[in-house]
């Protein structure tokens, strides 16, 4: 969920990278705030450029910065997964924003929540401030006046956010912070770092979910060396680790249960290189033959031109390919209860790979809402992929949409 103006080189080998910060990245801006597009133009050879695990927290001087997850669920014994789960912890120098959506397989219905600091629509706290982008520093409890409180009330009412949004709230005075360099906490939500694993809490008024997720295996390098910026690829890092074994429990209403699964996980930081917001697919796919793919393409938003796209390939023993001769057909639509159009199959061809990716939504009904772009398409999606005409292999995972089909 992020772009921006990015000027497109006419000439695929000329073309330079350029990868939305948005991605369930923070919507990419409230106003000047977030905008955002971050663009990608990874150099060789395919190998980080910085050491992952010591990257893990909040990079303050950065203009943007995202911690993603997906994944899917079952009760423990269940065979098959029961729910998707995506959830996107955002900040920028001005504050922070979190979504999630829990979603039933079987059943179609979503359950999205989206908390948002009011720092981004400049509607100041104290308490807030305190706690922006997980600093680890304490907080007075500010006054309670009836001044303060009725000032607050109509600078919120004035406000208005998207379906399912409300403004952050923290317990008083908050709780100290662990010692870890990755420590999210946002008003009843958490994302924490412990060793090789990760504990992530979400609360809400419909759900709670508490989460174990185990780092496993090697990171996945985006377009190969995990710098994706644009005019020095310093600009911006990127990183994933596409296989987390997750265990948790998660409450609905009152009913309590166990649950277990597989996650996926993109951590993104770094400087804004354009304010005007873009055209965006992405998709996180999971191979059963083990191999995992990082699809995307960005979009001006008026003409439509492709401004980059990229694929990386890991396999299992985590060798990296990268491909950005890609084209992408895309198959059946479907219209949303407010009249936004949605691709929901593509095919997907890796000239330089031999690669065909074929992709089809789990189930059709996954527009949220968010900030900036209102409404975006986030799911989860089947794929068959093959090479040079081989034999078939399935898959799973998400697809991202935003402005692609749209009326």
């Amino acid at each position: 969920m992020r772009y921006d103006h990015v000027r497109a080189e006419r000439t695929r080998s000329a073309r330079k990278s350029r990868m939305p910060i948005s991605r369930r990245r923070f919507v990419q801006g409230v106003g000047a705030a977030l905008g955002g597009c971050c663009c990608f133009a990874g150099p060789k050879p395919l190998a980080f450029a910085f050491d992952p695990q010591k990257e893990e927290g909040p990079h303050p001087e950065s203009d943007f910065e995202w911690w993603y997850h997906f994944g899917f669920l079952k009760r423990r014994g269940v065979a098959k997964f029961e729910y998707s789960f995506v959830s996107s912890f955002q900040r920028n120098k001005k504050g922070r924003y979190l979504f999630y959506n829990l979603s039933d397989l079987a059943t179609g219905e979503n359950r999205h929540c989206a908390f948002v600091d009011r720092s981004l629509f400049n509607l100041s706290d104290p308490q807030e401030s305190a706690e922006h982008a997980g600093e680890q520093t304490e907080a007075k409890s500010p006054p309670r006046g009836i001044g303060r409180q009725l000032a607050r009330w109509l600078g919120d009412a004035l406000v208005r956010l998207p379906e399912g949004h409300e403004f952050m709230t923290s317990p008083e005075p908050p709780p100290p912070p662990p010692k870890s360099e990755l420590w999210l906490h946002y008003g009843e939500n958490r994302l924490l770092k412990e060793g090789s694993s990760y504990q992530a809490v979400f609360k809400n008024r419909q759900f709670s979910l508490e989460l174990t997720l185990q780092r496993q295996g090697k990171p996945l390098l985006v377009l190969g060396t995990g710098l994706t910026g644009l005019d020095d690829p310093e600009d911006q890092h990127y990183y994933t680790y596409p296989r987390l074994p997750a265990v948790g429990r998660l409450r609905i209403g009152e009913e309590e249960r166990s649950v277990e699964g597989q996650f996926w996980y993109d951590h993104q930081w770094g400087k804004i290189v354009t304010k005007k917001p873009m055209r965006w697919c992405w998709w996180g796919l999971r191979l059963r033959d083990g191999r995992d793919l990082s699809i995307f393409r960005l979009q001006e938003p008026t003409e439509g031109e492709t401004v980059q796209q990229g694929i990386t390939v890991q396999h299992p023993d985590g060798k990296i390919e990268v491909c950005r001769d890609v084209s992408f057909a895309p198959g059946r639509s479907w219209k949303s209860p407010r009249g936004r159009k949605y691709f929901v199959e593509w095919e997907i061809i890796g000239r330089e790979l031999g690669m065909t990716i074929q992709v089809r939504t789990h189930s059709d009904n996954h527009e949220l809402p968010v900030l900036l772009y209102e409404w975006i398409w986030e799911g989860p999606c089947l794929a068959e992929v093959s090479v040079s005409g081989g034999e078939k292999v399935k898959g799973s995972g998400f697809q991202e949409m935003i402005g692609q089909g749209d009326d």
